[in-house]
Formats: structure tokens, sequence, C-alpha cells
């Protein structure tokens, strides 16, 4: 089977904007990337998952076919629950539950949806989920969620990662 069916492509999406999306979402990984390094605790795990979500998007934009998408919904999935998980073990372990390991369970659960073959995906949900990303990167944009990101730095790029990130999943699920 032809995995191209799976990911964005064709006439309809001009090179140029897939391009700029690549690019984008390269960035987006490697702002990640740097945090991840630096960062402490649960922030350098949140982080690690949004290098995995950055590079995953570039590469469905790229409309590469290297990657089987079972294997991709394998390891989104697992990546959803062991989000929810890692949040759940910080919750333990600082008596606080960080909402930001709800979004990226969710995120994570949207890859899946995005990796799986077009027959099994719907244009309402498609739709929902669009409308919830864009709602989530509308928050990054005023800085609503900030308050769950505590390590004392300013945090313009963070947010600025995020809303593209948001921005480019809900532009696939629509053009998809």
């Amino acid at each position: 089977m032809d995995h191209s069916e799976h990911l964005v492509h064709g006439s309809w999406l001009p090179a140029w904007l897939r391009a700029l999306w690549v690019i984008a979402f390269g960035v987006v990984a490697l702002v990640h990337l740097r945090h991840a390094r630096t960062m402490p605790g649960e922030y350098r795990l949140w982080h690690a998952g949004h290098v995995l979500m950055g590079a995953a998007m570039a590469y469905m934009y790229l409309s590469a076919s290297l990657v089987p998408p079972a294997a991709a919904v394998a390891l989104f999935a697992t990546a959803a629950v062991a989000g929810l998980g890692v949040g759940a073990y910080f919750r333990l372990d600082t008596g606080r539950f960080n909402p930001l390991w709800l979004l990226a369970a969710a995120e994570m659960a949207v890859m899946v949806y995005m990796f799986l073959p077009m027959g099994l995906r719907s244009l309402p949900v498609s739709v929902v989920l669009a409308a919830y990303l864009a709602g989530i990167g509308l928050l990054w944009t005023v800085g609503w969620w900030d308050r769950h990101y505590r390590t004392g730095r300013p945090v313009p790029t963070l947010r600025a990662s995020l809303v593209t990130m948001t921005a480019g999943m809900a532009y696939m699920l629509l053009a998809m």
C-alpha cells in the first residue's frame, strides 16, 4: 500500500506552502530541543514530546512515506498514554498536577488521528479537533497557559512555537 495517502500532499497544496510549514516545524522542534536540553524534570520531558511532534509534523508536510503509518499511530498512542502517566507521576511527586500534561496527551492523540488512513477520519471530527487546537493556540497567544509553565524564564519563544504547532496541526486537519 502507498503510505502517501495518509499524508498531506497533492497539487492543491503548493510546494512553497509545504516548504514553509516544514521550516516552521523544524524551528519548533529546535526550540523544544533546546528547552529539553536545558530544563529540569517534568519540563524536560514535556519539551521532548514537542520535539517529537514538531519533527512528525515536518515529516507529514514533506509528504514522506518512510515510516509506516501504523508505526506512527503506535508511537503517538504510546506518547499520549505516557504523557498522562508522567503527569500523574509528577502529581504524586510534587503534590500538583500540571494541566500541560493533559494538553500534551491530547495533542499526541490528535497526532494519532492524523496518521490514521483517510477512510478512518471524518470531516466533523477533523473540524472539532482543528477548533480545539485553534482554541489552545489562542490561549497560548494570550499567555493563559504561562502560569503552568513555572520556570521563572520568559516564554515568548515558547509561546510562538506552541502557537505555530497548534496552527499547523489545525491547518493540516482541515487540509486533509
